[in-house]
């Protein structure tokens, strides 16, 4: 797919502020790469545009209250319509671009599979976003690596420094997960182990990784055998540790979990659990049932009568999910 074939959503809602220049510059050169650019300003311009046409990225700041808009005003932000786009379209390649980012932020991004995130801030930020877009451009995102869901077996577990976890409670967090059975190794082991085994999840913890090259190497070749197993990876979400954050965000893991958060070790096991079980396929890609009122507005339930016959029960179920 070259890049004149690539349509792109930007969304920033200081697309139109003279002073914003990572932003201009940002737009200009995916335009200058041949991508087909739409930029918007608001998170309901974002939505609406979601309908009028195929977009294959969705480039999507955070941090969305300078402009006034029906979503800002009810608090929203960014991360609000990565999850809805995500919702609707399993194959939607989403990438965040933003400065403004919190700890919450990342942990709901990631754990909706966005495709990427670059931090306004950093060093060759727009260069990197145009990387990422490329590689989104020519991946194929509509299609999914399904593993079989898996209730039992081993899941491979790494401490890699989690200060609040020993080996006993993670044991109890795996086996609270389903019937799993925890077998522990190093980091410079984990991904040659998956490779060797048969894993129904794996789970790799560190207060905060390090970000040296060597050490993020290791991260990425764990990260890279999903989804055969699904990887679930759990820090300490802090500001001070952005830089480690947003490269496992990167690696897109099948979950992340904050390990500071009150509900961590509960969320572990949830965590592993759904990465060997995968709810088939669908845990979290469904549409949103407002997405599906929306859509049933402008069905002519007459004509469809009128076409397959009788009315079905399903038909009738749809009805009744329209009315108000």
């Amino acid at each position: 797919m070259t890049p004149q074939e690539v349509s792109v959503l930007f969304m920033d809602d200081e697309i139109h502020d003279t002073q914003a220049t990572i932003v201009r510059d940002a737009v200009a050169a995916l335009r200058q790469q041949g991508y087909d650019v739409t930029a918007v300003e608001k998170m309901s311009d974002a939505m609406d545009e979601f309908y009028r046409k195929f977009y294959k990225v969705f480039i999507l700041d955070i941090d969305m209250s300078h402009v006034d808009d029906v979503l800002s005003q009810a608090g929203e932000r960014g991360t609000r319509v990565a999850e809805d786009y995500r919702a609707l379209d399993n194959g939607t390649a989403v990438i965040m671009f933003s400065a403004m980012g919190l700890v919450d932020d990342w942990v709901r991004v990631v754990n909706r599979h966005i495709f990427g995130y670059v931090h306004k801030g950093d060093e060759r930020a727009i260069d990197r976003l145009v990387d990422l877009v490329a590689t989104a451009a020519a991946s194929d995102t509509r299609g999914l690596d399904l593993p079989t869901p898996r209730r039992s077996g081993q899941v491979l577990v790494c401490n890699a420094g989690a200060s609040r976890f020993d080996e006993p409670a993670l044991a109890q967090q795996v086996q609270a997960a389903g019937d799993f059975t925890p077998v522990f190794c190093t980091l410079g082991e984990m991904a040659e182990r998956l490779t060797q085994d048969d894993f129904a999840a794996a789970l790799l913890l560190a207060d905060r990784f390090e970000t040296r090259p060597a050490v993020l190497a290791k991260v990425d070749a764990v990260c890279a055998h999903q989804a055969t197993p699904n990887v679930v990876i759990g820090c300490q979400g802090s500001d001070q540790a952005r830089a480690s954050i947003l490269h496992l965000i990167n690696a897109r893991p099948f979950r992340l979990v904050n390990l500071l958060a009150g509900d961590a070790a509960t969320a572990l096991s949830e965590a592993v659990r759904d990465a060997a079980y995968w709810y088939g396929g669908n845990e979290c890609f469904r549409a949103e049932s407002r997405y599906v009122h929306r859509a049933a507005q402008n069905v002519d339930w007459q004509k469809l009568d009128e076409q397959f016959g009788a009315s079905s029960e399903f038909d009738d179920d749809a009805r009744e999910e329209e009315q108000p």
